[in-house]
């Protein structure tokens, strides 16, 4: 069974390097051409991660560093898959494959090659398919 990782939600990340850059709401608001009550509802969570391109403005407008670019869109990209799965799973969709997917948005390349070949492998094998096996 995989163990979860403690993972730092979109809006908590994207609060922190705001108040890292030293800036408030309202001045990275307007550098990036939004409402403040809108980038605050991103803040608070009560808003999903935006577009890409919305999240580059952000960005830029808090002079994010290469690092914080790259934490912040797998952290859009993981909200959206956890949400995809949390509202189209099929009822029976085991709990493992929940935990795999929400772990694949923080993978390196060289992790992903690596899943990939063993989902492959396991794909490929001549293990019977059965609905329950134990873990």
């Amino acid at each position: 069974m995989l163990v979860a990782r403690t993972q730092i939600s979109f809006a908590d990340y994207l609060t922190a390097i705001r108040r890292r850059s030293g800036q408030r709401q309202k001045t990275v608001a307007h550098r990036s051409g939004m409402d403040p009550s809108y980038l605050a509802s991103l803040e608070t969570g009560r808003r999903n991660p935006p577009s890409s391109e919305v999240i580059n403005r952000l960005l830029d407008a808090i002079d994010a560093t290469e690092e914080e670019r790259r934490q912040l869109h797998r952290l859009a990209f993981a909200h959206g898959l956890q949400s995809y799965v949390d509202h189209r799973a099929p009822p029976d969709w085991p709990q493992e494959g929940s935990e795999i997917l929400a772990a694949v948005p923080m993978l390196s390349a060289t992790q992903l090659r690596c899943l990939s070949s063993i989902l492959k492998a396991v794909a490929d094998s001549d293990a019977p398919v059965t609905t329950e096996e134990p873990m």
